[in-house]
């Protein structure tokens, strides 16, 4: 026989309760993305890297296109995986 309290149901009210008086977190890239829509419209399909500071740092096809434009502009990290501070994406 098993001494761990039961578990009670789960209250959906409760819940629900809770979570609407949760203050959203904010996203910087979706801010950015949200407030540059029309600058990544031509884009759909790319992959793109944004940093919200400074905007899109490069687009294309293939991540390799990517890390290629991002190499060439200084902006690879040592293990020239990611961009320095960029979100990847694809528009």
């Amino acid at each position: 026989m098993s001494s761990a309290a039961p578990q009670r149901p789960l209250d959906l009210d409760e819940m629900f309760t809770e979570l609407r008086a949760l203050k959203p977190v904010r996203d910087p890239l979706q801010e950015w993305m949200a407030a540059h829509a029309d600058e990544l419209a031509p884009l759909v399909g790319q992959r793109v890297a944004i940093d919200p500071a400074r905007g899109m740092l490069a687009s294309g096809s293939t991540l390799e296109d990517v890390h290629r434009q991002l190499a060439a502009a200084g902006l690879m990290d040592d293990q020239a995986t990611m961009a320095k501070g960029a979100s990847y994406c694809r528009s």
